[in-house]
């Protein structure tokens, strides 16, 4: 049970670090033009028999921006650093089951990524794979 709680965790904080939000409303006036990305992740931990089966979503990101903070209130995104190609960043979660952990992707071109985040907690070290690619433009909330 603990190392799903930390899976599940480790997922969470993976997909929110990447921005995901709904849609505005139609009420909404969108704020700019953004570019619109195809994110693929698979998870795997120390001592489970398998990884989980890949995920795959879209998102919306301003272009060349680091996603901001992640809104999960338990864990923080920080120490992001951009050199060239590659960036790194650091998410610390607080709570029943704490991790840290430190992600890193590096672009091939301006139209793909691959990369990974690394988590560590006292069940374990969870390690979630990412790959990226823009697949076209989309309306960022204002």
């Amino acid at each position: 049970m603990e190392a799903r709680s930390i899976v599940a965790r480790a997922a969470v904080a993976a997909l929110l670090w990447f921005g995901f939000a709904p849609l505005p409303a139609a009420s909404e006036p969108p704020a700019a033009a953004g570019e619109s990305w195809e994110v693929t992740s698979r998870m795997s931990m120390k001592g489970m028999p398998m990884p989980m089966p890949s995920q795959t979503n879209r998102m919306c990101s301003k272009p060349d921006e680091v996603p901001a903070e992640n809104p999960d209130p338990n864990c923080r995104n920080g120490e992001y650093v951009r050199t060239g190609s590659k960036v790194t960043w650091t998410v610390q979660c607080t709570g029943p089951h704490a991790m840290s952990g430190r992600g890193e992707i590096t672009y091939s071109g301006e139209d793909a990524y691959t990369g990974s985040i690394r988590f560590e907690s006292a069940e374990g070290v969870t390690l979630i794979e990412l790959s990226g690619k823009r697949v076209g433009s989309c309306q960022l909330r204002s």
